[in-house]
């Protein structure tokens, strides 16, 4: 079966408010690899949405800014992995290999 049918792309719905902010992704080189993350900055903020999630309910726009940095992470990680094939000569569609973003922050 083709993998791009069995593994569709993502539909991203806040990445066009998101693209346009400066300094939220870092990029790093692993085992000769570029990988792309968020930036500490974003890092920073998703571990005090995290903590005030567990203390009590996030307004809104927390919420929203908190889905946001969820769909960044998703589409870091997509990017990450086609890179990550084309670099070890893998088909670059085949998107269905080891996550290799490095938020751990998946909502519950």
């Amino acid at each position: 079966m083709d993998a791009a049918l069995q593994y569709p792309l993502p539909q991203f719905q806040h990445l066009a408010t998101l693209s346009n902010r400066e300094g939220m992704i870092a990029f790093a080189m692993q085992e000769g690899i570029p990988v792309l993350h968020a930036s500490g900055t974003v890092q920073n903020r998703i571990t005090q949405l995290l903590h005030k999630q567990q203390e009590t309910e996030l307004s809104a726009a927390e919420r929203e800014e908190f889905d946001s940095y969820e769909e960044i992470d998703d589409y870091l990680s997509l990017l990450n992995r086609i890179t990550r094939n084309l670099f070890v000569g893998e088909r670059p569609y085949d998107i269905s290999t080891e996550n290799t973003g490095n938020l751990t922050t998946a909502r519950s």
